[in-house]
């Protein structure tokens, strides 16, 4: 069985902006962890990915046998496209569930 990457799954950061301010007009805003933030400061990059999950035609076939190989019988459409990879940038080749669990303000 084919495992590409198994990465631990962060606890999101949220900083309060302008936290003197009256309670309804605080915002929250989602922080990189420390895990993002390590790998852009070391310019570190994700493992080279099955070429199947970088080929349109085959990459959400291939993500769900990914899936079900760690033992999820009957993967979710939502699911398969958490285990596609990024193309590009500074989190290239990182899986779709890892960027939204540790950057999500990288996608803005």
């Amino acid at each position: 069985v084919f495992q590409y990457l198994q990465l631990k799954m962060a606890t999101p950061v949220i900083r309060v902006v302008k936290p003197d301010a009256p309670a309804n007009h605080r915002q929250a805003v989602l922080m990189a962890t420390k895990e993002a933030r390590y790998y852009r400061k070391k310019r570190m990059v994700f493992p080279k990915p099955p070429q199947e999950l970088l080929n349109l035609a085959t990459a959400l076939a291939h993500a769900e046998k990914l899936l079900r190989a760690e033992g999820i019988p009957a993967p979710s459409r939502q699911l398969c496209l958490g285990k596609l990879v990024v193309p590009f940038g500074q989190f290239e080749n990182a899986p779709f569930h890892w960027l939204v669990a540790n950057d999500v303000g990288y996608m803005k």
